[in-house]
């Protein structure tokens, strides 16, 4: 989920969310690619994609929302950003209708919005955190494959993800267009009920598309495509 910063809408001044991307690894680890591509999955309320759409005016930004709720604000606060191109939609390694966990806390009921996962969460990780769950939503489920397909892209620069826990099951679904550069939280399993992916896990997949792990942080990872590492 992303987090709330000082980022403001360029047209409303509402204050936003967003993660901690930095465009400036763009410019450390693609130094020669024309960014023209990003698929920001998980969007929540359009921060990252209005700033994505900043750096880069010149690309296509698919802005991608699972939850309904979130992705009206997200309608609006990306409205008459032509570059800009709204889903709502999930990601994961099936293509069909799977079920939503939706969960609050005081400051995302004040904006009216919800943090949503495909998996259910541990009870006293959200009481711990704050959080109470209100409902589950069915929502439909995409490969990052078939998406990929059904909009004609056959390349992608920068995939932003934040879907709260389901990156394994995304990258499960990822084999014909990889992404240059893949930012994405955590997997965080003690947080979810039954036998989720692991970090490791996570890491293990990807290096077997091809990926290395160029930086850690407390809550994110970034991977950069060996194709393009090595050219840095």
């Amino acid at each position: 989920m992303a987090t709330e910063g000082n980022f403001k809408h360029p047209d409303t001044g509402v204050r936003l969310g967003h993660s901690g991307f930095d465009n400036g690894w763009v410019n450390k680890y693609l130094p020669e690619v024309d960014i023209t591509c990003i698929l920001d999955i998980g969007s929540f309320d359009g921060g990252d994609s209005i700033r994505f759409n900043q750096w880069y005016p010149e690309a296509k930004v698919y802005s991608i929302e699972a939850a309904p709720i979130n992705f009206e604000v997200l309608t609006r606060n990306l409205v008459n950003r032509e570059s800009v191109e709204l889903f709502n939609l999930a990601f994961s390694n099936t293509n069909g209708k799977l079920v939503l966990n939706q969960l609050v806390n005081s400051s995302l009921e004040s904006y009216g919005m919800v943090m949503g996962s495909l998996y259910e969460n541990i009870q006293s990780k959200i009481s711990q955190h704050g959080m109470s769950f209100i409902e589950t939503v069915e929502v439909q489920s995409i490969t990052f494959d078939s998406f990929c397909e059904k909009n004609n892209i056959t390349n992608v620069d920068v995939a932003h993800v934040d879907i709260e826990g389901a990156s394994y099951a995304m990258v499960c679904g990822m084999n014909k267009v990889l992404p240059k550069l893949i930012y994405t939280e955590q997997q965080g399993p003690q947080w979810y009920v039954g036998d989720h992916a692991t970090n490791e896990d996570l890491h293990e997949l990807l290096d077997s598309k091809g990926y290395t792990l160029v930086e850690t942080f407390p809550n994110d990872f970034l991977y950069v495509h060996k194709d393009y590492l090595n050219a840095t």
